[in-house]
């Protein structure tokens, strides 16, 4: 199931298979957790590969906000 999980978190996964995946995660707090705890490993994963200066890359961003 981990590799459907990452899949969904990636964008990857079909919508019957995104389907099946949704009833996966919301028919036991178990899945839930297993579910946040991926995507949050994988969310940490993608911040390591950000530039050190990102508050420098994104200042002229911030100022348009």
């Amino acid at each position: 199931m981990e590799d459907k999980i990452l899949k969904y978190i990636k964008g990857e996964l079909d919508g019957i298979e995104t389907r099946k995946l949704v009833i996966w995660i919301n028919s036991d707090p178990d899945n839930q957790k297993k579910f946040n705890v991926l995507k949050a490993q994988y969310v940490a994963s993608k911040l390591k590969d950000l530039p050190d200066d990102i508050e420098e890359d994104t200042t002229p961003l911030i100022k348009r906000i």
